[in-house]
């Protein structure tokens, strides 16, 4: 029931931080942060709000909760305490000042000049002159223009080029500040490494199980082989369910669920080779349908694409399995597989208009876009092996 009720609790924070209202976004960040709990939907849209919100209450009242959130959950919360220091940086840079406009010097208007009036004693002077006729005057004749006409024209081009006005000079951007350095500690305990570690110890885990099988197999009987695999699937799914319900240990909870999916197909081997002993094409494609459910059913309660990749995997071994046990050839096997990735790609483009498994969506698309090269591959291949 706490479970529940914590994503019922996580649902409505986040209907409340995609909010329009920015009080409302404010109200929520501040219960976020009496109750730091870390959800990658919670971070990310802490995120968001606290680099893009228009009010800077609501951007302060963001980074506060992702601050109590980092403080909480140590090993989760390097990335975000990254994330802080650059973000104070980013605000430090936006409240700083503008540069004032610079003063506008208005220029004072040009009098007009005025030639000084005549005197009244020589008003008949200029009369007498003005009633004098004037000399008739001949026109001088034209004289031809001897030179070059193209440096007439290059000196009138470079007189209109000098008068076009100039253009303004647009200043440069202030320039970023640089990204503060990230602590060795901080980098340490990332939570890149950390899946890193987890991954590696789950595969050489799953290595020893594979040695362990090999070496001391013959002084087991084949029930208690089959006790021992089962046993270890079932605790590695069990402890797996345990951490990932828990937000700071979901990355452990993840590297669990996916050890014990790997020792899930083990099972049926050993079931084959030490308890039925039957046709081995029908143990592969139960295991194959058995695995493909398992890994549906963990990836639509886990939303993690991981599990998405394993039940991709598996559908292709069903196919697989299938063809073999239909006695198909090596054209009907391409004409198999491009049915299987046909279907892929379908249930990829379906499931993006539906909340519930959207998140499978990116994942199956690029599955389908990497398959569909090697079918077309493999379809070329076998026609050419057909034709030779």
């Amino acid at each position: 029931m706490s479970t529940l009720h914590d994503e019922s609790q996580i649902e409505t924070w986040l209907e409340g931080l995609l909010h329009d209202e920015s009080k409302r976004r404010e109200a929520v960040a501040h219960a976020i942060a009496k109750t730091p709990t870390y959800d990658e939907r919670i971070v990310a849209a802490l995120k968001e709000i606290s680099r893009a919100d228009p009010k800077e209450y609501a951007r302060n009242a963001a980074a506060h909760a992702l601050q109590k959130i980092s403080e909480a959950h140590f090993a989760a919360g390097n990335d975000i305490r990254a994330f802080l220091e650059k973000w104070r940086a980013d605000e430090l840079t936006r409240a700083r000042p503008p540069e004032p406009p610079r003063p506008h010097i208005p220029v004072p208007p040009t009098q007009p000049i005025s030639a000084p009036s005549a005197s009244a004693h020589s008003a008949p002077e200029i009369q007498a002159i003005a009633f004098q006729p004037l000399p008739k005057q001949t026109e001088p004749e034209p004289t031809p223009v001897v030179g070059n006409f193209a440096s007439v024209q290059t000196s009138v081009r470079v007189t209109e080029t000098s008068a076009s006005p100039v253009d303004p000079v647009t200043p440069s951007p202030a320039p970023q500040p640089p990204a503060p350095a990230v602590p060795f500690d901080q980098w340490l305990l990332s939570e890149r490494n950390i899946k890193f570690a987890l991954y590696s110890g789950g595969f050489l885990l799953l290595l020893a199980g594979l040695i362990f099988v090999g070496v001391y197999w013959n002084t087991l009987p084949g029930l208690a082989k089959l006790g021992v695999t089962l046993a270890v699937t079932l605790v590695m799914y069990g402890g797996g369910v345990l951490l990932f319900q828990r937000p700071a240990l979901k990355i452990g909870g993840a590297a669990l669920l996916a050890i014990a999916s790997g020792f899930l197909p083990l099972n049926f081997v050993v079931a084959h080779l030490y308890l039925t002993q039957g046709d081995a094409n029908g143990m592969w494609l139960i295991a194959s349908l058995a695995c493909g459910m398992m890994y549906v059913g963990t990836a639509l309660w886990s939303r993690h694409s991981l599990f998405t990749v394993f039940a991709v995997i598996a559908a292709y071994s069903s196919a697989t399995a299938a063809m073999v046990l239909a006695d198909f050839t090596n054209t009907g096997h391409s004409l198999g597989y491009a049915i299987v990735t046909l279907g892929v790609f379908g249930i990829a483009l379906a499931a993006r208009t539906r909340s519930r498994i959207e998140f499978i969506a990116r994942t199956l698309r690029i599955c389908a876009h990497v398959v569909a090269p090697l079918v077309f591959a493999f379809a070329i291949v076998n026609w050419i092996i057909a034709q030779s």
